[in-house]
C-alpha cells in the first residue's frame, strides 16, 4: 500500500492534466450551482444596479462571450510559453530537468484556472438563451465569472514571473539539491540503527522479472511482510535505479518450497516492483545526484564553456556529501517481529555518492583549475567531516586521482591551486589520526 501510495503522488504530481481536470470539474459543478441560484432568484436586468458590466441581456451575453473567448486564447499564449521554455532548458540543461517543469504546480493551476474560466462561461452562456420576454439575467453566474477573469489576470502576471526564475540554472540546481536533502533526511539515520548484513551466498529460487524498464520503486514493507508469513528469507538483486531486462533474476527466494508453484510466486514477487520506462527519484537518490553532474558536464563542454555553472553543481554536491558523511549508511537488512534478518535490498552509500558526484566532474574538468581548485576546497570540507576510515579511504583515492604537483601544467594557478591540494592530505592525514584512534 506504502508503494502505491508513493507511485500515486508522484505520477499525479508529475502529470500536467490531473490539477486542470480537477479544477474544471469543479467549475462545471459551479456553473450549474450558480445557473440554479439565478434561476431560482428571478433577478432581472437593472441597468441602475447592474452598469459595472451590462445593462442589457444583449450586455450579459457579451461579457460572457468576451471572457469565454480571452480565457482559450491566454490559455494557448500560456501552453506556448511553457513549451518553449522546456525546449530551451531541456536543449541547454539536458531531460533529465523536464520533469521538474512537469511537476511544477503553477504551471498545472495557471492551465487549470484558463480552461476551467474557458468552460464556465461556455456553460452559462449556452444555458441562458432567454427568450427576451423572461428579462432573466444570470448575474450571480456573471459576476463569479468576472471574478474568474480578475484571478485568471493574477495568475498569468506570476506565472510570467514564475517562468522567468524557474529557468535559471540556479533554480534548477537548487530544487535538486532539496529533493537530495530532503532523501537523505530520511535514509541516511544519524546514529546507527537497523542491520547492513551481505546477504549468505546460498542457493535460493531465482525469480526473473517479468517485464523490461527501470526499476522505480520497491514496496520494502510488503516483501517483508511476506517473507515473514511465508517464512522466508529475500534478496533483492535489483536495486532502485537498476535496470531490469525482462527475464532478467529481480529477487532470490530462499527457503521456498520447491513444490509449490514458481509461476504463482514470480507473479507475486514482480507486484512488490514499479518498473517503468524512465527512472525517477522516488527510491533512487543517484537520480537527482546525476541530474546535478549532468548539468555539470553539459557545462563543461566546449559548446557551452560555463565554469560557473559547474561550481554550482559541485556547491551542491559537496553540500549533501558533507551532510551524508556524519550520518549512516541506510541499513540494507530488514528484520521481522522477531528479530531475524527476512529482506536484504541496497542502497547508495556514502561512497556511491561520492564517486558518482565528483568523478565524471574531475574526468571531464581536469583542464579547468578553477574547477579543480574548487573540487579540491570542498573534498577538504567533506573530510573534515567523515566518520568512518572506510569513507576517509575513498576521498583520500578521489583526492590521489587529482594528481596536482608543484610546477606542473597548473603552474598558472600554482599559488592557490597547490596549496589547497595540500592542505587536503593534510587534513586527510590529521582525520585518519583521529578515527584510527576512535576506532581502538
Amino acid at each position: 500500500m506504502a508503494k502505491f501510495i508513493r507511485d500515486l503522488i508522484y505520477w499525479l504530481n508529475q502529470s500536467l492534466w490531473f490539477i486542470p481536470l480537477v479544477m474544471i470539474i469543479l467549475t462545471f459543478a459551479l456553473s450549474f450551482l450558480f445557473i440554479q441560484i439565478d434561476k431560482s432568484l428571478h433577478l432581472h436586468v437593472d441597468p441602475e444596479q447592474f452598469d459595472f458590466l451590462f445593462k442589457s441581456q444583449d450586455g450579459a451575453r457579451q461579457v460572457l462571450a468576451t471572457i469565454a473567448g480571452s480565457m482559450i486564447t491566454v490559455a494557448g499564449v500560456v501552453f506556448s510559453i511553457s513549451l518553449v521554455a522546456i525546449s530551451m532548458v531541456s536543449s541547454q540543461y539536458g531531460p533529465r530537468v523536464l520533469p521538474d517543469f512537469m511537476r511544477n504546480r503553477l504551471n498545472q493551476i495557471v492551465l487549470g484556472i484558463f480552461s476551467a474560466a474557458f468552460l464556465y462561461c461556455t456553460i452559462v452562456l449556452a444555458e441562458f438563451s432567454w427568450p427576451d420576454e423572461l428579462q432573466v439575467v444570470p448575474v450571480v453566474s456573471i459576476y463569479f465569472g468576472f471574478v474568474l477573469s480578475l484571478l485568471s489576470i493574477i495568475v498569468l502576471i506570476y506565472f510570467i514571473h514564475n517562468i522567468h526564475n524557474s529557468v535559471q540554472i540556479t533554480t534548477i540546481i537548487a530544487h535538486s539539491a532539496k529533493e537530495i536533502d530532503k532523501y537523505i533526511e530520511k535514509t541516511y539515520p544519524l546514529y546507527k540503527s537497523g542491520y547492513c548484513e551481505s546477504p549468505p551466498d546460498r542457493d535460493g529460487l531465482v525469480v526473473n522479472s517479468v517485464k523490461s524498464g527501470y526499476v522505480q520503486d520497491i514496496d520494502d514493507e510488503g516483501l517483508l511482510i511476506y517473507s515473514e508469513k511465508h517464512d522466508l528469507e529475500i534478496d533483492v538483486l535489483r536495486n532502485p535505479g537498476e535496470f531490469a531486462a525482462a527475464d532478467s533474476p529481480l529477487v532470490k527466494v530462499k527457503n521456498w518450497p520447491y513444490h509449490r508453484s514458481a509461476k504463482k510466486l514470480e507473479k507475486r514477487m514482480n507486484s512488490f516492483f514499479s518498473i517503468g520506462a524512465q527512472r525517477t527519484p522516488i527510491m533512487d537518490i543517484l537520480y537527482n545526484v546525476e541530474k546535478l553532474v549532468q548539468i555539470a558536464l553539459r557545462a563543461l563542454s566546449p559548446a557551452i564553456n560555463d565554469p560557473l555553472t559547474v561550481l554550482l553543481c559541485i556547491d551542491r554536491l559537496g553540500e549533501a556529501l558533507v551532510k551524508t558523511a556524519y550520518r549512516f549508511d541506510p541499513h540494507c537488512s530488514f528484520a521481522d517481529r522477531k528479530g531475524k534478518i527476512r529482506l536484504h535490498i541496497s542502497f547508495p552509500t556514502f561512497n556511491d555518492l561520492l564517486y558518482e558526484g565528483f568523478e565524471p566532474i574531475l574526468l571531464l574538468g581536469r583542464s579547468n583549475p578553477r574547477v579543480i581548485l574548487h573540487l579540491v576546497n570542498i573534498l577538504t570540507e567533506i573530510t573534515e567531516h567523515v566518520n568512518s576510515s572506510s569513507r576517509l579511504e575513498a576521498v583520500a583515492e578521489l583526492a590521489k586521482a587529482i594528481e596536482i604537483e608543484e610546477g606542473d601544467r597548473m603552474s598558472i594557478h600554482r599559488k592557490k591551486l597547490f596549496p589547497a591540494y595540500k592542505r587536503l592530505h593534510a587534513k586527510i592525514y590529521e582525520v585518519r589520526k583521529r578515527l584510527t584512534a576512535q576506532e581502538k
